[in-house]
């Protein structure tokens, strides 16, 4: 038998459309061949031999033993050091006890291969190792491609059958039953970090219900496994290269920890889940800042395979009083909120007034996602949402997320009498309308044209005398959600923006005379939505550094929005940029948040920091800029701070 360090060569056959009316057409058949030849091309990696290899649906059956023949036509040394695997899925017959498969020319007794003849080509090839694999009424007849007699005791053969000798096997929706649990239990085993082994398979397939099948395995006679492929890594260099990557993320910077989280989502799932529990599961470790939470939710959210790790570490954070550990488990959980414990536990938090507004908007932005059109009646209409009345912010969010569902297919009456529904709310709360509505005319203008005239009015008066804000704003692209995983999430977050509702470049920047942009920078503070200001900050290179020298003044405004998000941006914008008109604008910077109102608070402070070491401002003098926010800090936060300022080498803690 060969040891897991061989060639491998496939031949995977599906039918599907069957020419004679004698034999039904599959869904699965020519599907079960595809997804089976990449799942081996995935696990097998470099050991499968592409060359030699093919993926044949709706052939005949002369096509089939010439692919087999043509497979096996190399000597006997030759074979020595290679590993077949031969798969089929499609009817399946049994006739005097001999299992007969039926190709695409079927039809009265021809169009088929026997297992005797299959077993003829084995014998004349000199019994080479292969794996059969068939997804076929009855496969479990084949065992006699297996059995030795006194006369032949070489078989080399492994069975993988679908069903016992007179058992039918199911179909799927777009794969068979058994091919499907075959794939998913190939990529556990990859994942797990295991070699891959039929032993390992069939003892995923054991776990599995297939309730009118069983799966049916069996080996050469004195044979307990086939082993297809070795661990990729060894147990030693998996648990090396664990100790070393929780080394670099505890010592690194914000850049480096966010793209060792996004690139561990290409790594085997069981290197990312041993990283993930180590680092949050005993409390040492806390991460401060957004994007990396966010890199190490969206890796925890890929894994497919180790579901009940990755359940355990979801839960885990999600339990935790701790709120930066709470926006990682709703991060890694975002995909699972079918499951009605995962959705519960986010209403839960959701509905906590008077506790941090990072996890609560989080949980709102996520099960909005997942209840889509029933957003308002489940979330706005019967969730406890006090604090997020408490800001205009908190109000955009909630019309945003609950009631601006146009994509779901509600009608616009539907939309207007909501949205109307809320104003009449806020009237109540005694809270300002007219920034719901100007922020309505950026975001759905037909919702907008359906309000009341008085609502109306006001705002397309205050457009008419800012056409520049209305034509850079109205257009402007906004990113939405980047569904994609690993390296691909950080490339297009690079290109695109790393959060949903972030606009793209704007004319303005481009197009307009240094005066004309000017007015317009000035202007931008007055409106409603929070990524429109913090757009300001973000594109700042694409005017030079001398136009920021003299006109660094014209934003300065962001250094006292109400939202820590736009703060942060204006800071950063700063100490970037290093405009030196304003070199002292760090002494007019507001550093108080209300963290049950705004989320964002703990990156500000980062950010502040950042900006003090560049201005070699003492750690006295940091604390005098923080004031109040720094005495209302839990040791958490602190801890997450510090551990931060040792990373990115920065003189100050807490």
């Amino acid at each position: 038998m060969l040891n897991g360090n061989h060639k491998t060569r496939l031949l995977s056959v599906g039918v599907s459309n069957y020419q004679s009316n004698t034999q039904s057409k599959l869904k699965c058949g020519t599907n079960d061949a595809q997804i089976i030849y990449d799942t081996f091309e995935w696990v097998l990696g470099e050991q499968l031999d592409h060359r030699h290899s093919i993926v044949a649906v709706d052939i005949t059956a002369d096509q089939f033993l010439a692919h087999l023949r043509t497979m096996l036509k190399d000597g006997p040394k030759a074979r020595d050091g290679v590993q077949y695997i031969v798969f089929f899925s499609g009817h399946g017959t049994i006739a005097d006890d001999v299992l007969d498969l039926h190709f695409i020319d079927s039809s009265f007794g021809l169009g088929t291969v026997s297992s005797v003849m299959i077993g003829e080509i084995l014998r004349t090839a000199g019994y080479p190792n292969l794996l059969l694999i068939l997804d076929c009424c009855f496969s479990g007849q084949a065992k006699t491609l297996v059995q030795t007699t006194a006369l032949v005791n070489n078989k080399q053969t492994t069975v993988v059958a679908s069903s016992l000798p007179y058992q039918e096997s199911s179909e799927g929706e777009t794969y068979s039953v058994f091919t499907q649990a075959i794939c998913h239990a190939l990529n556990k085993i990859e994942q797990e970090g295991k070699e891959v082994s039929i032993a390992h398979v069939q003892a995923e397939l054991k776990a599995n219900d297939f309730r009118s099948q069983t799966p049916h395995i069996i080996f050469p006679e004195g044979n307990h496994d086939l082993i297809l492929r070795q661990r990729r890594l060894s147990e030693k260099l998996a648990t090396k290269l664990e100790i070393d990557l929780i080394k670099k993320i505890k010592q690194s910077n914000e850049e480096v920890r966010e793209s060792i989280w996004f690139a561990l989502a290409d790594e085997p799932e069981h290197v990312l889940l041993h990283v993930a529990t180590q680092l949050f599961n005993h409390g040492e470790y806390a991460e401060p800042s957004w994007l990396v939470r966010r890199a190490v939710g969206s890796a925890v959210s890929s894994v497919k395979y180790l579901r009940s790790e990755k359940r355990e570490i979801c839960d885990r954070l999600l339990a935790s009083t701790n709120w930066i550990h709470q926006c990682v488990g709703i991060l890694a959980c975002r995909n699972e909120l079918a499951d009605e414990q995962k959705s519960g536990t986010l209403k839960a938090l959701l509905q906590s007034d008077g506790s941090n507004m990072d996890a609560r908007w989080l949980s709102l932005l996520y099960l909005s996602d997942q209840l889509g059109g029933d957003a308002h009646d489940n979330i706005l209409e019967t969730i406890s949402l006090t604090d997020f009345y408490e800001s205009p912010w908190g109000i955009f969010e909630l019309w945003e997320h609950c009631i601006n569902k146009p994509q779901h297919g509600l009608e616009l009456t539907v939309l207007v009498e909501r949205t109307e529904k809320l104003i009449s709310k806020l009237h109540e709360l005694n809270r300002e309308t007219s920034g719901l509505c100007e922020y309505i005319y950026f975001q759905n203008r037909k919702i907008f044209e359906c309000l009341g005239e008085k609502f109306r009015l006001a705002v397309q008066e205050s457009m008419r005398q800012n056409i520049q804000i209305d034509r850079a704003f109205s257009r402007a692209s906004i990113r939405g959600t980047n569904e994609t995983m690993g390296i691909s999430k950080w490339l297009r977050s690079s290109l695109y923006g790393s959060w949903r509702g972030s606009y793209a470049p704007h004319p303005a920047f481009a197009q307009s005379t240094n005066n004309d942009l000017v007015v317009f920078l000035r202007s931008v503070k007055n409106l409603p939505m929070v990524g429109a200001r913090m757009s300001v900050f973000e594109q700042w290179q694409t005017r030079d550094q001398d136009f920021w020298n003299e006109n660094a003044s014209a934003v300065e405004w962001g250094l006292q929005d109400p939202h820590p998000w736009v703060r942060r941006a204006a800071v950063k914008f700063f100490r970037v940029c290093k405009p030196k008109e304003i070199d002292d604008a760090i002494s007019r910077l507001n550093t108080n948040v209300d963290s049950n109102i705004y989320p964002g608070k703990l990156d500000l402070i980062r950010e502040v920091f950042r900006w003090a070491n560049q201005l070699s401002i003492p750690q006295d003098g940091v604390y005098e800029i923080l004031n109040e926010a720094i005495k209302v800090l839990s040791p958490f936060e602190k801890q997450a701070l510090n551990q931060d300022a040792s990373a990115e080498y920065l003189p100050y803690r807490l």
